[in-house]
């Protein structure tokens, strides 16, 4: 008759373990999108679909009313997104309909649209921190529990942005 083996046992030593190296990432400026898109939705009363045309109109610069309808075609369907965008002042006419030389009319982000877009991406990139005041800052009121949440995050969010500057101030200061 055949024996069987005897079952080996591993026994982990204790004092060894196992050393892993994380790599530095490149990219994480869309770590706190969810936060920033919260505040400028909340902030200037966009849709998140109205805020997804300004980031992308952005890049454009002046477009007319097909080139509008080109990236709108990909969005929930809204037939009056353009006109409520020139109604609240999001979208301006640069150059007028002239239907004598058969020319389009030609539309521009307004100043606030651009404010609002390099205000995302100041805020992505963190070059900039979120106002802690209630008069300027809706959510920090905390009238909901979502924004209650959302100012948590903000703070947390703030202090690791002042966290960086203090240590880039520092990095100049030893040149």
């Amino acid at each position: 008759m055949h024996k069987r083996p005897m079952k080996r046992l591993r026994v982990k030593s204790k004092d060894k373990f196992h050393v892993g190296y994380e790599r530095e990432r490149k990219y994480n400026f869309l770590k706190y999108w969810r936060i920033v898109r919260y505040y400028v939705k909340r902030k200037y009363d966009l849709s998140e679909s109205d805020l997804e045309m300004l980031l992308y109109l952005y890049d454009e610069g002046r477009f007319n009313s097909d080139d509008f309808k080109e990236y709108a075609n990909i969005m929930h369907w809204d037939r009056d997104r353009f006109w409520n965008m020139r109604k609240n002042e999001y979208i301006s006419v640069w150059r007028k309909k002239n239907e004598v030389a058969n020319r389009k009319a030609i539309y521009e982000l307004s100043a606030k649209s651009k404010r609002i877009v390099n205000l995302v991406y100041k805020r992505l990139l963190m070059e900039e921190e979120f106002s802690e005041n209630p008069r300027s800052n809706p959510i920090m009121k905390g009238s909901t529990y979502t924004d209650r949440v959302y100012r948590m995050a903000i703070k947390k969010m703030n202090k690791k942005i002042r966290g960086s500057q203090s240590q880039s101030f520092e990095e100049e200061d030893n040149f």
